[in-house]
């Protein structure tokens, strides 16, 4: 009856610890870093697009828009008021999200409501001493979610975000209802190869401290 016990506690402590190996194998390591404008901030790493460019080159440009559009601090801007960023790099064995995450927050006249404006990238990577070496993604996407609501009917040049839920891959076909719902000004065939080029992204704990080697694809 001992034996029989002491093999069955030796199997179950097998067992667990063939759990522990699985979930590790299968868990993410998830790096971020918070800042009120993404634009200007020291380690941006992708190319932004700026009002009067061809529409679906470089990222939207949210922190300027919101200056227009977004509810705004006593300093005239929506930096941290109306638009807040996270970014956030997770990594498993071979592969890596990056999202850049715009919470923005309307200013009741065009749009109301809070909402998570979100980047995309996945793509392979190689690791390096306390960094990421992330190469030119092979997927991108373009998420809006919560409540946030455009007020206006959108005929507007300016008012081109459309209210949420809203996404548009860069699988999405570039005349679809998924481009034409954000009015045209992301382009799907154009998210891999405008907006993010790959990086170097250097961490301290979970935390991202500097984006180096930055490879702005050429717009």
């Amino acid at each position: 009856m001992k034996k029989m016990t002491k093999n069955l506690i030796a199997v179950l402590m097998i067992a667990m610890l063939a759990v522990v190996c699985i979930s590790s194998a299968l868990a993410e390591d998830v790096y971020s870093v918070e800042t009120p404008n993404f634009e200007t901030w020291d380690y941006s790493f992708c190319n932004i697009n700026a009002f009067g460019d061809d529409p679906g080159v470089g990222m939207l440009n949210i922190q300027s828009w919101g200056n227009k559009k977004l509810a705004l601090g006593d300093d005239g801007t929506c930096d941290g008021v109306g638009c807040t960023w996270k970014i956030t790099l997770s990594v498993d064995e071979t592969a890596y999200t990056l999202k850049a995450i715009a919470t923005i927050v309307g200013a009741g006249d065009v749009y109301e409501g809070t909402g998570e404006f979100t980047y995309t990238f996945k793509g392979a990577y190689e690791a390096a001493e306390n960094s990421f070496i992330l190469g030119e993604p092979t997927y991108v996407a373009v998420d809006l979610t919560g409540d946030f609501t455009r007020l206006s009917d959108g005929s507007d040049f300016a008012d081109y975000i459309p209210s949420a839920p809203a996404s548009v891959t860069c699988e999405n076909e570039d005349n679809g209802a998924e481009a034409s719902a954000w009015k045209n000004k992301i382009v799907p065939s154009l998210l891999n190869s405008t907006v993010f080029g790959g990086a170097t992204f250097v961490v301290d704990g979970n935390e991202i401290i500097s984006v180096e080697d930055i490879n702005f694809p050429v717009i």
